[in-house]
């Protein structure tokens, strides 16, 4: 599992498509019922670069292709940060850099506890594991900014360690990565142009 981040991502084009994983049972009167396996679902990006540079002060091709080796094929796992404007609550509200800000987490118990960081997509919630160093992840209780690593600490999979009054309201301010992979072992990359480059389409899939 590599913590490395995707080198690279299009400024247009990118296909963003949630996967989940269903049994089907139909019945001898022809009622189908749906069981689902997950309780979220996997992200699939599907990327197409349709000119990468391969100059000596820009080379934007040397880098994805050795990322790419690098990782093996789909043998290992990496970050990706998909800079859509979905994953980001409201970019004009937030130009601080917050892809989350203000998210309710939990309420306050008056002993430890462990909270979860999570996004809401309109009213569905999906926990957050790969949190961004930068911005400065920030916890709240009553919308008061809480200090770490005194009053919490946030783990490796997104989880806060903290310890808020009762009935204290637990808010996060805070950015994430997808932990994602290859979905193939090969890669297209098509020499077209004097120093241009080009790929088919390369599918990167996240991992729970």
């Amino acid at each position: 599992m590599s913590n490395e981040v995707f080198p690279t991502t299009p400024d247009w084009g990118i296909v963003k498509r949630p996967v989940w994983a269903t049994i089907s049972q139909v019945g001898a009167s022809g009622l189908d019922k749906g069981i689902s396996l997950w309780f979220n679902p996997v992200w699939e990006f599907d990327l197409v670069f349709s000119l990468l540079q391969n100059k000596s002060l820009n080379d934007e091709f040397k880098p994805l292709i050795a990322f790419f080796n690098k990782r093996r094929g789909r043998a290992d796992t990496f970050l990706f940060d998909a800079k859509l404007p979905d994953d980001y609550q409201d970019l004009a509200e937030y130009p601080d850099g917050y892809m989350v800000k203000g998210q309710h987490i939990g309420v306050g118990t008056g002993e430890p506890m462990t909270l979860q960081l999570i996004r809401a997509i309109e009213d569905w919630l999906e926990p957050c594991k790969n949190i961004k160093p930068l911005p400065t992840p920030k916890i709240y209780a009553d919308e008061v900014l809480l200090s770490t690593p005194d009053d919490y600490i946030i783990d490796a999979i997104g989880q806060v360690s903290c310890s808020p009054a009762l009935g204290a309201v637990v808010t996060a301010d805070f950015s994430f990565y997808y932990r994602v992979k290859f979905t193939v072992d090969s890669a297209d990359f098509e020499y077209f142009a004097y120093r241009l480059w080009k790929t088919g389409k390369i599918t990167l899939r996240s991992v729970k």
